[in-house]
């Protein structure tokens, strides 16, 4: 099989993906995986922001003894061109990226396990109303992958 390749930073990865997935499938799980593909351009777009900012020092109010209050940030590489406010990502926003990024790898990898075969009836039974659906991020409470063992 030959696969095309888009020009874009990541679209070989999603192109590849995309073309794997119909061949195999066809339009079987259309709703999960457009909608998957579709979120991953802007994971993507958001790496891409995290590798090529730069890291800025933000220096802001006092705390109760007196020192000033000191966190880090990315900002973009050309935030000096800008007369309005630079954009940013904080830490907790960085977290939140790692958080969201091992949501879809899990979720793919669930999504290849269950189909493959591999598992029992019951077990991919868990997920089939999953990968009918459109994908939603932050995943429901209702979401397998939210269940809290006991």
């Amino acid at each position: 099989m030959r696969l095309k390749i888009n020009s874009g930073p990541h679209a070989p990865t999603r192109s590849m993906l995309d073309s794997l997935i119909r061949k195999r499938y066809g339009q079987e799980f259309n709703l999960f995986w457009n909608s998957y593909l579709k979120q991953l351009q802007e994971i993507s777009n958001k790496r891409n922001e995290i590798v090529h900012w730069v890291t800025a020092t933000n220096i802001g109010n006092l705390d109760a003894d007196g020192r000033p209050i000191v966190t880090l940030s990315l900002i973009p590489p050309n935030f000096l061109h800008s007369v309005v406010p630079s954009p940013e990502i904080t830490i907790q926003g960085l977290n939140d990226f790692q958080v969201k990024c091992d949501v879809y790898a899990r979720l793919c990898n669930i999504f290849c396990v269950f189909r493959s075969g591999k598992v029992s009836k019951e077990q991919s039974a868990i997920y089939d109303g999953v990968f009918q659906e459109p994908m939603i991020y932050p995943l429901p409470d209702s979401h397998p992958m939210m269940a809290r063992k006991p």
